[in-house]
């Protein structure tokens, strides 16, 4: 009977001695699950081709061209550009095609169409074809046959430039159709960067 007793003593204290040592050592990933979830989020992914964003590059195309060193080098048509309300009109597509137009162009290079452009009866005759019919210069019905052109010269704004000095000869000039038959033309008027290079800005 003895010996039974003392090995079921055994047989318990082994047990107990067991499960103190299993609570005292738990396994490695016990508490450290936030450590790893940091560690996780932490690890920032690889960054791919299409995320890199560069933003719009048509101004600095245009700045690369010889489009752009040609309007550098012609006083009349930059200092045309470096108006903000021409640049504005230029964005219609309408007006231009109207400006690469030949009969367009050369109209704008008669010295006569100033005179007209300076009459204060143009401008409600350009609401009115009545009036529009006492016009008989071929310059001034070339520029008003042209819808997308005769709706710039309705702007106030746009005529006034019309009467400075070398502006419709700029308009005219085969730099300004160079800058109008470049692809990235219309891109660069949209932009503050393209006027700043105008400017002579960095």
């Amino acid at each position: 009977m003895n010996k039974k007793i003392l090995f079921g003593l055994a047989a318990a204290a082994a047990i107990v001695l067991a499960v103190i040592t299993y609570n005292s050592n738990p396994p490695a990933t016990v508490g450290t699950e936030a450590t790893i979830g940091a560690a996780q989020r932490a690890q920032a992914p690889q960054i791919a081709a299409q995320d890199v964003k560069l933003g719009d590059t048509s101004t600095q195309d245009v700045l690369q061209t010889e489009t752009f060193d040609a309007i550098m080098k012609d006083d009349a048509v930059r200092t045309a550009l470096l108006n903000d309300e021409l640049r504005s009109q230029l964005r219609n597509a309408q007006l231009r095609a109207a400006l690469q137009d030949d009969a367009i162009r050369v109209s704008l290079r008669n010295p006569e169409l100033l005179r007209q452009l300076r009459d204060p009866a143009l401008a409600r005759a350009l609401d009115d074809a009545e009036l529009l019919k006492k016009y008989n210069d071929a310059n001034l019905r070339n520029l008003l046959a042209n819808r997308a052109f005769a709706d710039a010269l309705r702007n106030p704004d746009f005529r006034e430039m019309m009467l400075r000095p070398n502006f419709a000869a700029a308009l005219a000039s085969d730099t300004m159709l160079r800058a109008l038959r470049d692809p990235q033309f219309d891109a660069a008027l949209r932009s503050q960067g393209f006027a700043a290079r105008l400017r002579g800005e960095r």
